[in-house]
């Protein structure tokens, strides 16, 4: 039998965990709900990221959560020319040319990760490591707590914007109505 600290400890876990994989998911679900396209390079783009900021440890010991404002500039360009010259030609052909060319995409990112990196576990330390908060008998990561603070904080504000600014008011409507929102 499954005693209640050990429950309450994976419940917990679970939540905080399961709010950054709400946050990958909502990053998707905007992403097909506007353009129709399913990306299944997403999750890829997401690695590839980390890579990179594994590589800024391994080169300056540059600490992963600094890294991160080098690593968002660059992926928010990426993501840009990716749409402009990629992206952008199949988004009004047949939904499968989309699919083929996020899977493209995701076998070339992972072919190369494995090239450049191997197959083996990597971490990259950070300040937070193995800091841990201690909560009566529960014990929760730092690391897990940020990110848990980081994904709510990011829900909440992209719940914001779109149901109180004209962006998000016009992204709605390309989601309700693409040929009402072309006009």
């Amino acid at each position: 039998m499954v005693s209640g600290n050990i429950l309450a400890q994976a419940i917990l876990q679970g939540v905080m965990i399961g709010a950054v994989y709400g946050l990958i998911c909502l990053g998707l679900n905007m992403l097909f709900a506007v353009t129709g396209l399913l990306n299944f390079a997403h999750g890829n783009f997401l690695a590839l990221a980390m890579y990179i900021c594994l590589s800024l440890y391994t080169s300056f010991q540059l600490d992963p959560y600094l890294s991160m404002l080098i690593t968002i500039p660059i992926f928010f360009g990426l993501g840009y020319l990716l749409f402009k010259f990629l992206f952008k030609k199949v988004l009004n052909v047949h939904i499968l040319m989309g699919v083929q060319l996020s899977l493209g995409l995701l076998f070339v990112i992972e072919s190369s990760l494995l090239l450049v990196y191997g197959a083996d576990y990597q971490s990259v330390p950070s300040f937070l490591g193995t800091t841990v908060l201690r909560v009566g008998e529960l014990s929760i990561s730092a690391p897990f707590i940020v990110a848990f603070v980081v994904a709510i904080i990011i829900a909440i504000v992209l719940f914001r914007i779109l149901g109180t600014t004209r962006l998000g008011r016009s992204i709605r409507a390309i989601v309700q109505n693409r040929e009402a929102a072309t006009l």
